[in-house]
């Protein structure tokens, strides 16, 4: 078995302030199973959100 040689990309990002619909419109988008949330004013990383946090967030809004 030979693998391929791992080839980077770009992280997804996503801004802290946006909403549970853009962000499941981001994961939709992209076919990734993590967000990275930055910081608009100087572009460091404030966390990371996944499709598990989505979906609870998603859950909680419903109740």
């Amino acid at each position: 078995m030979t693998s391929e040689p791992f080839e980077p990309r770009p992280a997804v990002t996503c801004l802290p302030d946006e909403t549970i619909r853009e962000i499941g419109d981001r994961f939709i988008q992209s076919a990734v199973p993590v967000l990275v949330v930055v910081n608009p004013a100087d572009g460091m990383v404030r966390g990371i959100i996944t499709l598990h946090d989505l979906i609870r967030a998603q859950a909680a809004v419903r109740q």
